[in-house]
This record gives structure tokens, C-alpha cells and sequence, in this order.
């Protein structure tokens, strides 16, 4: 997600469109040389836009876990878990980013690409009240698994003790995420329990 919120940053401080048509290379997979094959920015980001849809959970649009969010320290001990499991804050920031580029989209006359944000953002949305807020608290983390959505980092949790974790509650109010009354309910947690 860090390339694209880049990209929105440098049109939204800039006004460049123009950037979206600038030929960029690509590097190789196993190498990690630069190729001679270029494509537009544009043509990237639709690339990454399909493998962030590509890697979400099966039946909704919420991107695993896969290598951690911000918080690196919560890597599972099987990297096998990390596949079944969701960061609220990855997906706080991927609506946020995904937004933002929307609205790039619209301004650049990309309305293919919009209209496919604008219905990605939706069931961004849907899935994370439907899935990452149980109780209306936001979780940290939760694992799909067989047996159903385990949570952690959230009153629910029975592994760590945890019960709650700053980064979602910060990300879901400054992403837009989370309506006004989650906004006011969450402030109210961090005032109580995570304000020392």
C-alpha cells in the first residue's frame, strides 16, 4: 500500500497527473535486476490494486495479513497463520490509500479505475464492520480459521490478554473508516484505557 498512499501524496502536493503516464521499469523477481520492459505508473498500480484484491481473505474484500503491518512483533510463529489472518490497521490503510487514488482516478479522467475503487472501497467497508468489529470495538487482529474468526487484541481475546490496540482505533478515524459514532465510542476507549 506504501507505493500508492506515495503516489497519492506527490498528485495531491503536486496537481501532476502527468506522472501516472510516466514509463517506469520493472524488476526482476528472482534477480532483482531492473528490466528493459517499462509501463506507465498507471499500469502498475492497476497491477497492484489486482494483487491487493488477489490477496484477501476468500468471499471478502479484507487483505491478509501476509507479511505484518506496522507492527512487525506481531509476526505469528507459523507464517502458514499469517495467510488466514487480518491486520485492522492494513485494512484501515488500504481504504484510506485506495480512496485517495480513487479520487486521483476521478480527477485524471480514469473512470474505469475509479468506478472499480469506488465498489472496492464499499465492500472494503462492509467486510471490516461485518468482520473486524465485533461488539463495536475494533480489533487488532483476526484469524479465519476453520473453526471460525478468533480475535486478538481485543476484548474477545483469550491468548494474549490484550484487550485492545491503539493503531486500528487511530487508523479507523483518520482513514474515514469509521463512521462518526465509532469515532466518539473508540476516543472514549483510548481515554480509558490506553491513555497513560
Amino acid at each position: 500500500h506504501w507505493p500508492i498512499k506515495a503516489l497519492c501524496d506527490y498528485v495531491e502536493a503536486t496537481g501532476d497527473l502527468s506522472i501516472l503516464d510516466e514509463q517506469v521499469a520493472y524488476a526482476d523477481e528472482e534477480t532483482k535486476a531492473i528490466t528493459a520492459a517499462t509501463e506507465t505508473i498507471f499500469a502498475h498500480v492497476e497491477r497492484q490494486i489486482a494483487r491487493i484484491e488477489q490477496d484477501c481473505i476468500p468471499g471478502t474484500a479484507l487483505p491478509v495479513f501476509a507479511r505484518g503491518d506496522w507492527e512487525d512483533t506481531l509476526q505469528p510463529v507459523d507464517p502458514a497463520m499469517a495467510l488466514h489472518m487480518v491486520s485492522a490497521w492494513t485494512v484501515e490503510l488500504a481504504y484510506q490509500t485506495l480512496g485517495r487514488y480513487r479520487t486521483i482516478c476521478e480527477r485524471a479522467g480514469r473512470d474505469a479505475t475509479a468506478h472499480r475503487l469506488a465498489g472496492l472501497c464499499a465492500r472494503i467497508r462492509a467486510d471490516f464492520n461485518r468482520y473486524l468489529v465485533p461488539d463495536g470495538v475494533v480489533a487488532g487482529l483476526a484469524h479465519f480459521g476453520p473453526a471460525g474468526i478468533e480475535y486478538f487484541l481485543h476484548p474477545r481475546d483469550r491468548k494474549t490478554g490484550v484487550a485492545y490496540r491503539l493503531l486500528p482505533m487511530t487508523r479507523g478515524i483518520i482513514s474515514g473508516l469509521f463512521s462518526g459514532e465509532q469515532a466518539r465510542e473508540h476516543v472514549a476507549l483510548i481515554e480509558r484505557h490506553l491513555s497513560f
